[in-house]
Formats: structure tokens, C-alpha cells, sequence
């Protein structure tokens, strides 16, 4: 006797593998992995405590030009 199917089971199963190939497929396309992200953060990070640390403080502010 034939083992039975349950064909509803069988569409969405083949058309999750589907999807999962096509993902696989953009992601080498397209895409940047984890450590790409990461690496990306992290060089934000540092270019923006680049710029912190070259802003003037209030005390190195020069005097504001006299008025009138």
C-alpha cells in the first residue's frame, strides 16, 4: 500500500524551500552578513568619538565679539 500524502503539507513545505533559496540567493547578491553589520557599527562608533573629542569645550571657546 502507498503511503499517504497530505498534499497541503507537501505545497508549503516546497514552497518554503523555495523562499529559502531565493533568500540565500539575494544575501550572496546583496547582502552584508552579521559581521559586516557589526564592523559598520563599529566604525561609526569611532569615527563619531573622532569628531567628539575635536569639538571645542566651552573654556576654549573664544570670547563672543562685544555688541554695539
Amino acid at each position: 500500500m502507498a503511503e499517504i500524502i497530505n498534499l497541503n503539507r507537501f505545497r508549503k513545505q516546497k514552497l518554503r524551500l523555495k523562499k529559502r533559496d531565493r533568500a540565500r540567493e539575494n544575501s550572496i547578491l546583496h547582502g552584508v552578513g552579521k559581521a559586516g553589520h557589526r564592523e559598520a557599527i563599529r566604525e561609526l562608533e569611532k569615527l563619531r568619538q573622532e569628531v567628539e573629542r575635536h569639538k571645542l569645550s566651552k573654556s576654549d571657546d573664544p570670547e563672543p565679539p562685544l555688541a554695539g
